[in-house]
């Protein structure tokens, strides 16, 4: 049946509490007539490739979350929500900068824009897919060296000069540091699995798929148990290729959603991007 439909077409209406990413309506495009997916179909995903449900359904709930929060006029950081962005990095990454006073709004490529000055943050997800959304124009925007920028295990994969991923290289577009990310490590955590991890400076964090950094030109500020570079700084940039913007205890939700354990406190985060406020 798979090889009958024509492009597929997505719409997603919505999750309840339980199921934050189910997939609840999708239509697709069958020999000239359009159809609903049905329910054993979206129950499979047999008719969707796995990056393509993934991205469709983090987007509508990283959208759906940005129009619940408050309108602010004036942000001093800008989250990025589009396509291959993970949700609950996403979510935690603003709970923290409004626990700490930080306006912030989350923004989408169609309406990536922010105010001179702002921090740009680029959270967990799929690298790929994020690139692909953003589009040159944006990525160019990331590129320019008086941008404030920060990303956190796939953001931070997109901001190096190359990443090295299961053994195969690879140029990335923005190149904001000279840096290979190297990833994932499996002698931590097998991807994609999540594990805890303590830092050098004793900050626990959450590990998930992100990289070990090898740069000439950047600042380690962390490192992982071993002594390979977890959390880089360049200028305007840092790269924090673990997950610390998760609280352990107001992230239950969150955590739970991803299936990652109960680890961090979120104060790394912010001291992160208040290094890049400064």
């Amino acid at each position: 049946m798979a090889t009958r439909l024509g492009i597929l077409l997505l719409f997603v209406v919505g999750a309840s509490a339980a199921t934050p990413f189910q997939l609840l309506e999708a239509k697709v495009r069958d020999g000239g007539k359009v159809r609903a997916l049905t329910a054993a179909e979206l129950a499979t995903h047999q008719l969707v490739p796995t990056q393509t449900y993934l991205d469709a359904l983090w987007y509508a709930s990283n959208q759906e979350f940005a129009r619940k929060q408050a309108a602010v006029k004036k942000p001093r950081v800008v989250v990025f929500g589009g396509r291959g962005v993970f949700p609950p990095s996403m979510k935690a990454a603003v709970r923290r900068l409004q626990e700490a006073r930080i306006p912030c709004r989350v923004v989408f490529a169609d309406t990536f824009t922010w105010p001179r000055g702002a921090v740009v943050v680029i959270p967990g997800g799929w690298a790929p897919s994020i690139i692909a959304d953003l589009g040159s124009e944006n990525l160019s925007l990331l590129s320019d060296p008086k941008q404030r920028v920060l990303g956190i295990c796939a953001g931070a994969y997109l901001l190096s000069s190359r990443v090295v991923w299961e053994g195969r290289s690879y140029g990335y577009p923005v190149g904001r540091m000279d840096a290979v990310a190297t990833g994932p490590l499996n002698d931590i955590a097998v991807w994609p699995k999540g594990a805890a991890v303590t830092l050098d400076k004793g900050e626990q964090v959450v590990y998930a798929g992100g990289s070990a950094f090898e740069t000439k030109d950047g600042k380690v500020l962390r490192r992982y148990p071993d002594g390979r570079a977890a959390i880089v700084a360049g200028k305007n940039c840092v790269l924090t290729a673990v997950h610390c913007e998760m609280h352990a205890e107001r992230d239950q939700d969150l955590l739970r959603d991803a299936a990652w354990p109960a680890a961090g406190d979120g104060k790394l985060f912010v001291e992160l991007v208040k290094s890049l406020l400064r």
